[in-house]
């Protein structure tokens, strides 16, 4: 593994599998020190020239630039993000998807040169709650952490990656507690498939939590109803960076009525608030964190007072 990094963009590697508690750690070799020097540039570069979105809904709340994959190669701002689009390539090259296949045991040939992926900025209070990221072709989800190299993430910062075991969704009894026995002898084989429908839940606290450490990748094969993660809340005013995406597949998944997302009740407004983009530097440079939190109670009484 540590070969094959090596020769793509050469992150140490965080594995994470759902239903198998362990964490792997992959050291780079001697010429690490090269790569986290590029990673510092890509961190420099989405502070510097990125421009992010607050967003917010009753799952999520980050800042989030738009999805890396719309801009071209000849563009102005992928002159600006040089190093941003280099990581992007390799990301999404051929070799690294072959080895994303081999680590997480997919059939070769099973991902697409699909680019998903956006910068994320979560700043003090912002969250994403349990959720298992099926949508439509999603297959393994990724997140590139790219917090201050220089000060350690600890765990009173927050923002951990929070995994999940998944169980059996308990079947509702609450009809039957009306029925008498003849009734329950009478239900019919179909009815025991309807009310058995083989739908997953997740524990109540997570199996396993990782920090977002710089110059390390966390990844997961996404399964709906099996899949469950969350980002637990930042407690700091430093940003929690982090390039986040997908690779996909040809199809969705047989079974995607099971996803969280089709499980969730929908609102005709979609998400709660939603700002402009803004330069991701007006965030994080200059300790301007704290200007973070003004910004998105201005988006949320901005909304609030187009309600009333």
């Amino acid at each position: 593994y540590t070969h094959l990094v090596s020769h793509t963009f050469s992150l140490s590697l965080s594995l994470s599998f759902f239903g198998v508690h362990h964490h792997l750690l992959l050291s780079l070799t001697s010429a690490q020190y090269i790569y986290i020097y590029t990673l510092e540039k890509v961190l420099d570069e989405i502070k510097q020239n990125s421009k992010v979105k607050f967003k917010e809904s009753d799952l999520f709340r980050v800042y989030q630039s738009i999805d890396l994959g719309n801009i071209k190669n000849d563009s102005e701002m992928a002159k600006e993000l040089p190093s941003l689009m280099k990581l992007k390539s390799a990301l999404y090259s051929s070799t690294y998807r072959s080895f994303v296949e081999q680590i997480t045991n997919l059939e070769p040939n099973t991902l697409t040169d699909q680019v998903d992926c956006a910068a994320n900025c979560h700043t003090k209070g912002c969250h994403l709650l349990c959720h298992d990221d099926v949508i439509g072709t999603r297959k393994v989800s990724y997140i590139i952490y790219l917090t201050d190299p220089d000060t350690a993430w600890t765990d009173v910062d927050g923002g951990r990656l929070e995994l999940y075991d998944n169980f059996d969704e308990e079947k509702d009894d609450d009809d039957d507690d009306d029925d008498d026995d003849d009734d329950k002898k009478g239900k019919s084989d179909k009815d025991e498939a309807i009310s058995n429908n083989g739908r997953k839940v997740p524990g109540v606290i997570p199996c396993k939590t990782i920090l977002p450490t710089f110059n390390s990748l966390a990844y997961f094969v996404v399964t709906p109803g099996v899949s469950f993660h969350s980002v637990q809340e930042v407690f700091c005013d430093r940003p929690r960076l982090s390039i986040q995406g997908w690779y996909h597949a040809k199809e969705a998944p047989s079974d995607i009525e099971n996803a969280t997302l089709n499980r969730l009740k929908s609102t005709a407004k979609g998400e709660d608030t939603e700002g402009s983009f803004m330069p991701l530097s007006q965030i994080v440079d200059n300790g301007n964190e704290k200007k973070a939190a003004a910004v998105a109670a201005a988006a949320a009484s901005s909304k609030d007072d187009d309600e009333s």
